[in-house]
C-alpha cells in the first residue's frame, strides 16, 4: 500500500487558487495516483451532472411542449365554437330580417287599406252631410215656411254639429292626403299682415262669446311673400280656435306676426289651460287630446296640431310650442322667405322627380311678355295682372292634356307644363298655345294689348335638358 503524502503548500495551492490549475506535470510529480483519481473523479461528477442537467431540461420542455398544445387544443376548441355560435347568429339573424321584411310589407298594405278605407269613407260622407246642412239653412232661413223660435234652436243645434263633422272629415282627408304624397302646394304670393287679420276678424264674435281679448300684432309695412294660402290660413285657423277653445272666459289672445331677416314668423300665445311638461313632445303628434276638458264644445280629432306641422314643414319651415299647465301656450311658426324664381325652381324640381318615378317626359313652354314693365306702367298692374289670368284660363281650357300652369307676376312670364309630353308634342302644343293667345289678344278691346310683343319656347326633359337650370334655361332662351 503506497500512501501519498501531499504538502501542505500543494493543498493550499489547490485550494486559495480558484482560477489557476496546476500543469499535469506538476500533479503526477506531486503525487501521481492522486492525479489520476482526482481527474477521474471529477469527470465522473460532472458527467453525472450533465446527465442529471439535460434530463431536468428534457423534462422541462416536455412538459412545455405539452402544456402548450394542450393550451392550443383549448384555443382552437373555443374558435370552433365561436365560430359555430357565429353561423348559428347569422343564420337567425336572416330568418328573423325576412319575419320582419314580412311583417314590415304586410304592416304597409294594412296601412294602405286603412288609408284608402278612411279616404273612400270620408269622402262619401261630405257629400249627404253636404245636402243636410243645405237643408237645416234653407229651414232656418225659413225659404220653405215659417218656423218658431224653439225650432230654430234645434236646428242651429244641428248645423254646428254637422259642421263639426265636416272639420273631422276634412281632418281624416287631409291626414289621408298627407300619408299619400297627394298634397302639393301652390305657392302664389301672399300679403301677410292682411292675412293675419282678415283671419282673425272672423274669430272675433267666437272670442266675444267668452269676452275674451284677442289682440293682433303686424308690421304696418306690406310683407309679400311666396307660399300656400290655403294651407297656413288652416294651420292660422287651426291655431286661433284652439286658443279661444282652451282660454277661459275673460282670457287673453294674442296673435303676432315677425318680420324677420331671410324669415317671417307668426305666433299665437293665450292664457289658457296649457299643457304638462311631459306631455309636451306629444303635441304634434296624431290623435292626441291629453290635458283637455272631455266636454261636447272641445271633442274633435286630435289631428289639427298633427296637419299644421305637416304644412308647415312642407313650407321647409318649423314649428314649436311652449306651455306651462294652468299658464296658457305660445305656439309659433316660421319658414324662409321665397322670391318667384326659387318658388319656380322648386316646382319644377318636384315636376322632374315625379318624372323620373313615372319614367316619362316633362315639357316646359314658356310664354314672355317682352317690355313688361314698360306695360305696367301704361296699363297698371290691375289690367295686366287680369291679361295674365285669361291668358292662363283660355290656354287651360283649350289643351286637352294634364296641363299645369304657372303665372310669375314679376316677369310676366306663364310657364306651361306638358306632363308625359316629349320633343315633337312639345313643340306642337307650343304652336297650340301661340294661336290661343294670339287670337285672345286679337280680339281683346284694348288697343294696347295688340300692340304686346310675347315670344313663345319650348323644352323637354330629359330629351334636351339633365336638371332644373338647364329646363328652364332652355324654355327661356329666345328663338
Amino acid at each position: 500500500m503506497r500512501v501519498c503524502v501531499v504538502p501542505l503548500n500543494t493543498v493550499a495551492f489547490f485550494r486559495l487558487t480558484s482560477c489557476r490549475i496546476p500543469s499535469t506535470r506538476a500533479r503526477e510529480a506531486a503525487c501521481p495516483s492522486m492525479s489520476i483519481e482526482v481527474g477521474f473523479g471529477i469527470g465522473k461528477k460532472m458527467s453525472k451532472s450533465k446527465d442529471r442537467i439535460g434530463q431536468s431540461w428534457g423534462t422541462s420542455a416536455a412538459a412545455e411542449i405539452k402544456r402548450l398544445r394542450e393550451k392550443i387544443a383549448k384555443l382552437n376548441k373555443e374558435l370552433e365554437d365561436k365560430d359555430w355560435a357565429s353561423r348559428k347568429t347569422n343564420e337567425g339573424i336572416k330568418i328573423l330580417y325576412k319575419e320582419l321584411e314580412k311583417k314590415n310589407e304586410e304592416l304597409k298594405k294594412i296601412s294602405q287599406l286603412k288609408s284608402d278605407f278612411v279616404s273612400i269613407v270620408s269622402h262619401e260622407l261630405r257629400t249627404p252631410l253636404s245636402i243636410i246642412k243645405e237643408s237645416i239653412l234653407l229651414v232656418l232661413d225659413e225659404v220653405v215656411g215659417k218656423i218658431n223660435e224653439e225650432q230654430k234652436d234645434f236646428l242651429r243645434m244641428g248645423r254646428d254639429n254637422i259642421e263639426c263633422l265636416v272639420r273631422i272629415i276634412n281632418d281624416l282627408l287631409d291626414i289621408s292626403r298627407i300619408e299619400a304624397g297627394r298634397i302639393e302646394l301652390k305657392k302664389a304670393p301672399v300679403d301677410f299682415p292682411g292675412m293675419v287679420q282678415d283671419i282673425c276678424s272672423r274669430w272675433t264674435l267666437e272670442s266675444n262669446k267668452k269676452y275674451q281679448s284677442l289682440q293682433v300684432s303686424v308690421p304696418e309695412s306690406p310683407i309679400n311673400i311666396y307660399a300656400d294660402p290655403d294651407k297656413i290660413t288652416q294651420v292660422l285657423n287651426n291655431l286661433v280656435s284652439n286658443a279661444i277653445k282652451f282660454t277661459p272666459e275673460k282670457g287673453k289672445i294674442e296673435v303676432e306676426l315677425k318680420d324677420k331677416k331671410g324669415r317671417i314668423e307668426i305666433s299665437v300665445s293665450d292664457t289658457g289651460i296649457g299643457i304638462a311638461r311631459k306631455n309636451l313632445p306629444k303635441t304634434f303628434g296624431k290623435f292626441q287630446q291629453f290635458a283637455r276638458d272631455t266636454g261636447s264644445d272641445r271633442k274633435g280629432t286630435g289631428l289639427g296640431l298633427a296637419i299644421a306641422k305637416e304644412f308647415i314643414e312642407m313650407h321647409r319651415g318649423i314649428i314649436k310650442v311652449e306651455s306651462k299647465l294652468n299658464k296658457g301656450s305660445k305656439f309659433t311658426f316660421s319658414f324662409p322667405k321665397m322670391d318667384a324664381e326659387q318658388v319656380l325652381k322648386e316646382y319644377i324640381g318636384n315636376e322632374i322627380r315625379g318624372t323620373v318615378k313615372k319614367k316619362a317626359s316633362l315639357s316646359l313652354v314658356v310664354i314672355h311678355i317682352l317690355e313688361f314693365d314698360r306695360l305696367l306702367g301704361e296699363l297698371g298692374y290691375d289690367k295686366v295682372h287680369n291679361l295674365l289670368k285669361n291668358i292662363e284660363k283660355m290656354i287651360s281650357g283649350s289643351l286637352q292634356c294634364k296641363t299645369n300652369i304657372i303665372v310669375v307676376k314679376e316677369t310676366g312670364e306663364l310657364m306651361v307644363f306638358l306632363s308625359d309630353t316629349k320633343k315633337e308634342d312639345a313643340r306642337i302644343m307650343k304652336i297650340r298655345v301661340e294661336k290661343i293667345v294670339n287670337a285672345y289678344l286679337y280680339k281683346s278691346r284694348e288697343k294696347q294689348l295688340k300692340k304686346i310683343r310675347i315670344t313663345y319656347n319650348h323644352a323637354t326633359y330629359p330629351e334636351e335638358a339633365a336638371n332644373v337650370e338647364e329646363l328652364l334655361n332652355k324654355a327661356r332662351a329666345i328663338s
